[in-house]
């Protein structure tokens, strides 16, 4: 059973839009706005607004009971479904950054960050195959320590490179990289699966030719923005400094949500965070209570050998996890291919690629926009046309 939420509103139906609206003209919203500067509420809106309109979009997530109506297994083997399919695109974006290949949808390295928080959605993406499917479960068979399934960066370039060059972060020529991260993240162990197995590693050894362009406009944008500020300051005479505080774009107040928000809006975000409030305890507890599901079903479960009993424990659950994961894999890719089957590919993936529209509520949305206006701001800046 679902818990149904104590409905105080409605926002089911809202857009964006409405969310936006909402923030600028409601009264118990202007009322605690008026304490901030005009600048810092306009950008707060517009975080806010996509927060709360994305809340509602998966509230039946936040409402639902761990007693999910799938197994667990299966919904880890639809999980990692979806790291083979990061995969894929991530072999892509070695491609296109050697500029020898082109694809739909992509202008600039940052649309990769989007495609890939919704991987399933990419729709130039060449299906699964039974090949890989299979190199999938022999995958999960391998005792490793590590799912990977909470890993957000699949399409993160510039550190992988790092890693694979065991180079200093600073060494890498990404300024994207240099200025997000200070240290390179490990290549995922299946990306190595992978390309061992299909000879597919010398693709992140290609030149990257594409975000060399990219750098050339983002300098030309980087310069005129600090001449600008030189200019700027050179000229301003001093400012009375204002009374209003700033209010924090990406920062919810509880004072914020004492004073405008409805209960509903406050219970969900309550939900939101909890999930984020695993400490080592409670994760002990999650692992020891899995344990005995496993022991009640009548498996035999052998734990893993670890001098720290805490880690072993961890280990054996995510064993466990992994071996189940396989079994299930096959499973959960008869659902996915259900798309494709009795289907031509090329005719499947024109119309896919025909309907495709970009998701303003994509969390990388923003990010791919920007950069693409910033390239063009670079090229206008080094006399090209767009």
């Amino acid at each position: 059973m679902k818990r149904q939420p104590p409905y105080i509103r409605d926002y089911t139906d809202w857009t964006l839009a409405d969310f936006e609206e909402d923030l600028r003209t409601n009264e118990r919203y202007q009322t605690y706005f008026k304490l901030f500067t005009p600048e810092s509420v306009g950008l707060f809106i517009s975080y806010y607004a996509s927060y709360k309109c994305r809340l509602y979009r998966d509230k039946e997530y936040y409402y639902s009971e761990l007693d999910y109506e799938r197994s667990i297994f299966l919904l880890a083997a639809e999980d990692f479904l979806k790291i083979i399919l990061q995969k894929k695109l991530f072999n892509l974006q070695c491609l296109w950054r050697a500029n020898q290949i082109d694809l739909p949808f992509i202008e600039s390295t940052e649309d990769f960050n989007y495609f890939s928080a919704d991987i399933l959605n990419c729709p130039f993406l060449d299906p699964i195959t039974e090949d890989e499917l299979e190199l999938g479960v022999r995958f999960l068979k391998v005792n490793r320590n590590e799912m990977y399934y909470t890993l957000e960066r699949w399409q993160d370039y510039a550190s992988f490179k790092s890693w694979r060059l065991k180079a200093d972060s600073e060494l890498v020529d990404d300024t994207m990289f240099r200025y997000y991260h200070t240290l390179p993240i490990q290549i995922p162990d299946f990306y190595d699966f992978y390309d061992k197995h299909y000879g597919t590693g010398h693709l992140l050894e290609l030149p990257d030719l594409r975000f060399e362009k990219e750098k050339y406009y983002l300098k030309a944008v980087s310069d005129k923005s600090r001449q600008n500020e030189l200019a700027k300051k050179q000229n301003e005479t001093p400012v009375v400094t204002s009374s209003l505080k700033t209010l924090y774009n990406y920062y919810v107040s509880e004072e914020f949500l004492t004073n405008c928000e409805d209960t509903v809006t406050k219970e969900l975000i309550d939900l939101e965070n909890n999930q984020n409030k695993l400490s080592r305890n409670y994760e002990l507890t999650v692992n020891i209570e899995f344990m005995l599901l496993m022991d009640k079903e009548g498996l035999d479960i052998p734990l893993v050998p670890h001098k720290n009993w805490i880690q072993g424990i961890e280990d054996t659950v995510i064993d466990i996890k992994r071996n189940r994961a396989a079994e299930m894999l096959p499973y959960a890719y008869q659902t996915y291919i259900l798309e494709y089957e009795d289907e031509d590919l090329a005719v499947l993936k024109a119309q896919r690629i025909k309907r495709f529209k970009f998701d303003e509520l994509n969390e990388k949305y923003n990010a791919m926009i920007y950069q693409r206006e910033t390239i063009k701001q670079g090229k206008i800046l080094r006399g090209e046309d767009v």
